[in-house]
């Protein structure tokens, strides 16, 4: 497989990457959550506005989601794919760099750890999301569920669809080296503190 990154071959060798729990359906309803349909918006987070603002103050930062998010709790994103690759899976709350977010809907942003590799998050159930406009290097503590996941050629080329649909510049190549699935540590939130 292409685009293994470091952190997950070693997985594959020891038949580790079974624990992840992907299936076909769980790989359904994750490319079900991301289509389009004419005339509709890819998104509709202010439906669900009012149902996902839960309030509670940490100073410095500005909450968006359904649960609460702990710093004091919180762990490296290298501590996060440690306990991935012993345990399987990890849940809980962890302290990260943003280095990405959705231009089109803030429905996802990626965090990276220190080796630079990026580890993608989307919000639970679509049901909230961050400014389009957090700047990369934005610090942020999420809390939610770390695994191993399998990501569909749909759903990578539909990440490059948002990018495009955003305003970037997306080169045909970019999609034409898309030929497999990629495995990957991906992290599902149902909390996130923005730094201010």
């Amino acid at each position: 497989m292409r685009k293994l990154s470091y952190f997950i071959y070693p997985f594959i060798l020891l038949s580790i990457v079974g624990c992840s729990n992907s299936n076909s359906s769980d790989k359904k309803d994750e490319e079900k959550e991301h289509t389009h349909k004419e005339g509709e918006e890819h998104h509709d987070h202010a439906a669900n506005e009012e149902k996902a603002k839960v309030n509670f103050p940490v100073d410095g930062y500005e909450f968006y989601g359904l649960a609460e998010v702990k710093p004091s709790e919180a762990v490296t994103v290298e501590e996060m794919v440690l306990a991935i690759q012993k345990n399987g899976s990890f849940e809980g709350n962890v302290s990260a760099v943003l280095d990405g977010v959705c231009k089109k809907m803030g429905c996802w942003v990626t965090m990276v750890n220190k080796s630079g590799e990026s580890v993608r998050v989307r919000f639970k159930d679509h049901e909230f999301g961050v400014p389009t406009n957090t700047p990369e290097g934005t610090e942020a503590v999420l809390k939610g569920i770390g695994k191993i996941d399998t990501i569909s050629i749909d759903l990578q080329k539909h990440y490059l669809d948002d990018a495009k649909e955003a305003g970037e510049e997306v080169a045909q190549e970019k999609y034409d080296e898309i030929t497999e699935d990629l495995i990957e540590v991906s992290f599902i939130s149902d909390g996130i503190l923005v730094k201010k």
